[in-house]
């Protein structure tokens, strides 16, 4: 796929919703493991991404986030689908912003905050790079910003300043590259 610049784009909801299905019915536990082999294919250099398929799927950029770094699946009490293809919290923010922009060839206006682009963002209840990964389902929206603008706000929920954003900016450093190969990462 690298040679021919090629790279996927993973229907990761698949894991959740049809994950049990795919393994004990369809295809068998060996086939329905190569299912979105998102860790595999950073691994060999890739820059997949994660998506949702709306109508036969929720559209949940936080649920697709949830489903890439858990891929546990519905109904099976936290059975995983393939331990070896669940990637880091980072990867998988990094594989529905920044990377997506890059596959749709609009990386020089949106995926990520930096000076003319868009400012398009949320700011969640939680660091989805700090929070136990099994809990990232519950992550909150507190606001939502659309070039520049606040358009969402949460008013069930405790507010946050951007200048406060601000001060904490920069305090925890996250691994910023893949893992070499053979590095051991926990999530």
């Amino acid at each position: 796929m690298k040679k021919l610049r090629l790279y996927p784009s993973f229907l990761i909801g698949h894991i959740y919703y049809y994950g049990e299905v795919f393994q004990n019915i369809i295809l068998g536990k060996e086939r329905a493991d190569m299912i979105d082999p998102m860790k595999t294919a950073i691994e060999i250099g890739l820059r997949p991404t994660i998506h949702s398929d709306y109508n036969c799927q929720p559209l949940d950029p936080i649920r697709c986030i949830y489903n890439a770094v858990t891929r546990i699946m519905r109904n099976t009490e936290g059975k995983v689908l393939n331990e070896k293809e669940c990637v880091t919290p980072y990867e998988a923010i990094k594989a529905m912003t920044i990377d997506a922009a890059w596959q749709s060839h609009i990386d020089d206006i949106v995926g990520s905050i930096e000076v003319g682009k868009k400012a398009d963002f949320v700011i969640l209840d939680n660091d989805p790079l700090e929070v136990d990964p099994t809990k990232l389902i519950d992550l909150k929206v507190l606001q939502t910003w659309m070039n520049g603008r606040n358009t969402y706000k949460n008013v069930d929920l405790k507010t946050v300043k951007f200048a406060d954003l601000l001060k904490s900016f920069g305090k925890k450093k996250h691994e910023t590259e893949h893992p070499k190969k053979g590095e051991v990462r926990h999530h």
